[in-house]
């Protein structure tokens, strides 16, 4: 689980520089128009009205009815994840990094404006938070120049292939599961390179649809909050997982990512990641 906490100077500071970034460095400079410049527009807006309730309360009533300044901000915190934790520090290689952004700049700004036919952009970025997070954790994890698998990680000398899905609703989750399946069996695990496979799903807008924050008083309970939450949609589903199941595909990840609520540590909003790991090969 990773926790952040965040200002209003930080995320815009933050996604100023990664549009710097992107010019500068991956000579991509059509940025104009995208979610990302969009949502720099609100978080500004709405650091001005910092101190006077009033006018916060006015700002959101005009300009909040599809949570834009909620998903801006909870946006601009994925996107400060990211870019401290690979794109400035060299590493991923440059030429796939560069494919990856020009996916993520791509993606609509609201999520109720994301399809299955416009949702690459946001998976792409899913895929560099878990791999930001494996990095943190110092696993030797890399993104593939090739289609798959979307990440490889080495634990104690063995090479995994990970797969991600993200699923809008729980009633998907089995056929994502399978789809990730049937790309580790087909693309990965049929020759020598990986020992195994790991399905990740993201279940961040099966939870939350972009208008909703996580409440609690701590981290702890935070974490308690989300791991439950996680556990549960295993739970639901894993009579039919490991009725298929994969010796050699004998983990899944359950990922899911909001903004939370400290009251301990108001007023800053944090944002949480939270990955829960699944036995999919014993059902005992």
């Amino acid at each position: 689980m990773s926790l952040k906490t965040y200002s209003y100077k930080d995320l815009i500071n933050t996604a100023l520089d990664f549009t710097c970034f992107c010019k500068n460095e991956l000579k991509i400079d059509n940025l104009a128009g995208s979610w990302i410049i969009e949502a720099i527009r609100y978080v500004k807006n709405l650091s001005k009205t910092l101190g006077d309730e009033e006018a916060k309360t006015e700002y959101l009533r005009l300009n909040n009815q599809n949570s834009e300044c909620l998903w801006s901000l909870t946006q601009l915190m994925e996107l400060d994840f990211v870019y401290n934790n690979i794109m400035k520090t060299g590493k991923l290689d440059q030429r796939v990094l560069k494919t990856k952004v020009r996916k993520i700049i791509k993606a609509p700004f609201l999520p109720i404006d994301e399809t299955r036919n416009t949702n690459e952009s946001r998976n792409t970025l899913f895929e560099l938070v878990l791999l930001g997070e494996l990095l943190n954790h110092n696993y030797d994890a890399v993104i593939p120049p090739s289609d798959h698998p979307d990440i490889e990680v080495v634990v104690n000398n063995y090479t995994y292939a990970i797969e991600c899905k993200r699923i809008f609703e729980t009633k998907t989750f089995i056929r994502n599961f399978n789809r990730a399946k049937n790309q580790l069996e087909n693309y990965s695990l049929n020759g020598q390179k990986y020992d195994y496979g790991i399905i990740t799903i993201n279940t961040t807008r099966v939870f939350n649809k972009g208008d909703k924050l996580l409440a609690a008083k701590d981290g702890v309970e935070a974490k308690k909050k989300a791991l439950d939450e996680l556990q549960s949609l295993f739970e639901r589903y894993k009579n039919q997982i490991f009725g298929s199941r994969n010796l050699r595909i004998p983990t899944m990840f359950l990922h899911l990512s909001t903004p939370v609520v400290l009251e301990k540590q108001n007023p800053y909003l944090a944002w949480g990641h939270f990955l829960t790991i699944c036995d999919t090969s014993n059902p005992s």
